[in-house]
């Protein structure tokens, strides 16, 4: 026995220690990327929970909106309508108007007639 087996012990030691070094190494490298993924989720997370707010307020929003549209319609539809009632109301009252016209020119000729009827009988009474 030459002590050949404690050189192989120490060459197995070095070969350890340098697998230790680098295996620390990655093992700092993972901690600093667990810790970075870590970071990134809780940004993620949090940005989940904004945009989830956010989607929720949005969501309040569009009911509103919704409503407003239904009730703003309905206002517009009894609008249109008392606009067509007011459009019917102005053509019967034109109509009308116009027919008043002629009926009271029809009178004034009527009434032109009778005086001069009137006159002529007059004048009529006036010889004899």
């Amino acid at each position: 026995m030459t002590g050949g087996s404690q050189k192989q012990k120490n060459v197995s030691l070095i070969g350890r220690s340098r697998d230790i070094e680098r295996i620390k190494a990655q093992l700092k490298e993972m901690q600093a990327k667990k810790e970075q993924l870590l970071q990134t989720f809780s940004a993620l997370k949090q940005t989940l929970v904004t945009d989830e707010m956010t989607m929720k307020d949005l969501r309040a929003k569009s009911g509103q909106l919704l409503e407003d549209k239904q009730r703003l319609g309905g206002l517009l539809r009894e609008a249109e309508l008392a606009e067509r009632s007011s459009l019917e109301k102005y053509d019967l009252l034109a109509r009308e108007t116009s027919d008043f016209a002629s009926e009271q020119q029809s009178i004034e000729n009527r009434m032109k007639q009778i005086d001069k009827q009137i006159q002529a009988n007059e004048k009529k009474k006036k010889k004899h």
